[in-house]
């Protein structure tokens, strides 16, 4: 293989790593679940950071908001196990 094409793989690589470090970063590790007591019930009003709104409409949120971070963080793990692979394939061809 031509040390161009290598380079360009290992680039691709080392770029498909970083991309996916930087995602599992940020929406794997900073999402926190939030808790509204035990007390309160669905109907009840509290200040989330998406305002105030009812406990039952918090509680829907944030679990979309858990699907959508645990999603983009697979993602990333994704893009960092392709990056590798690409920098192996340059290695090795």
């Amino acid at each position: 293989m031509h040390i161009m094409q290598i380079q360009i793989l290992n680039s691709i690589g080392l770029l498909l790593a970083i991309i996916g470090t930087i995602m599992v970063f940020i929406w794997g590790l900073t999402l926190q679940q939030d808790s509204y007591g035990l007390g309160l019930g669905d109907n009840n009003v509290v200040k989330t950071k998406w305002g105030d709104i009812t406990v039952k409409e918090a509680t829907e949120k944030g679990k979309q908001e858990l699907k959508k971070h645990k999603c983009l963080s697979r993602g990333g793990l994704f893009l960092i196990g392709l990056g590798f692979l690409f920098q192996l394939w340059a290695v090795w061809t």
